[in-house]
């Protein structure tokens, strides 16, 4: 959806997105904060690590599950 404005058109639609993207990562460095500060420490799993290509580990951990996860974990780049 558009908005015409003073002959300025918005769309509403990337305005938005934008916005809840802003206040996700807010949220998600916040929590990040409050959970290391009680020990818990964020994984990432297999599956979106970037040493992981199907079933073996570039890191030498060899389980073949996307769901598991290791101290080497690296998120892979979207």
């Amino acid at each position: 959806m558009s908005v015409i404005y003073e002959s300025i058109t918005f769309d509403l639609d990337k305005i938005t997105d934008e916005y809840m993207r802003r206040v996700n990562a807010a949220t998600d460095e916040l929590m990040d904060e409050k959970l290391a500060s009680i020990g818990y420490v964020k994984v990432v799993r297999c599956g979106d690590c970037k040493h992981y290509e199907g079933v073996l580990c570039t890191n030498g951990f060899i389980d073949g599950n996307p769901d598991a996860f290791c101290s080497w974990g690296e998120r892979r780049d979207a």
